[in-house]
């Protein structure tokens, strides 16, 4: 795409890796239903306007050559992936295209991408499962385990969040031990908003106006 505010001398676009393109979806886990903003680098041109998860967006990714070295194996198949399919599963971001530069102890500014590899964003707790059973390293992470654990949370939050006030916030934390577990793992307590300010916290602010 040329774009003459942007473009240098010979046409080429220059890309801030700073911008961000966000959108508001609609989507749902499971029994509820949720409005999320979620950023993406792009659409799919090739798929119709109609069309939601998997393939409406796409995302785009860089990385070093070195992580397909040997002994690399678990930065891609655990940790890279891991990450990928956490940022993109609700989004409705249907792959994900890595770009593979010259190893990351070249000077950033002299990096070129030498290879594009894309995943299917549906594709990648079987490959990640498949590549650490090979390693001996199973049960790192599981798909279903982690939209359970969201879900159970959601829950949890729809049933205690039973008003909005300006005066204090909400915390919520997982304690997979304690003795009472009628509620499950979790526990909440209201911090005035005048507390939550003094310690630092960044929550989420008066979103009202966002639902009227």
């Amino acid at each position: 795409m040329h774009d003459p505010v942007n473009s240098t001398a010979s046409g080429f676009q220059q890309i801030s890796r700073s911008t961000t393109f966000r959108s508001v979806l609609h989507t749902k886990l499971r029994d509820i239903d949720l409005l999320i903003l979620g950023s993406m680098d792009g659409e799919n041109p090739f798929v119709s306007e109609n069309t939601t998860y998997p393939c409406r967006y796409m995302d785009v990714v860089t990385m070093g050559a070195e992580i397909f070295h040997p002994g690399n194996e678990w930065k891609l198949y655990g940790e890279r992936m891991q990450r990928w399919w956490i940022l993109n599963v609700l989004k409705g971001v249907g792959t994900i295209h890595a770009g593979i530069h010259n190893p990351s102890y070249v000077k950033m500014d002299t990096r070129i991408v030498q290879e594009i590899r894309s995943y299917r964003v549906s594709d990648l707790p079987g490959l990640a499962t498949e590549k650490q059973e090979a390693m001996g390293r199973s049960g790192q992470w599981n798909a279903e385990t982690a939209l359970g654990f969201l879900h159970a949370l959601l829950t949890f939050v729809m049933a205690n969040v039973v008003e909005s006030s300006d005066h204090f916030v909400y915390e919520f934390t997982c304690q997979r031990d304690l003795p009472n577990q009628l509620n499950g793992p979790f526990v909440f307590r209201e911090i005035p908003a005048a507390k939550a300010a003094e310690e630092g916290h960044n929550y989420i602010p008066d979103v009202k106006h966002f639902l009227d």
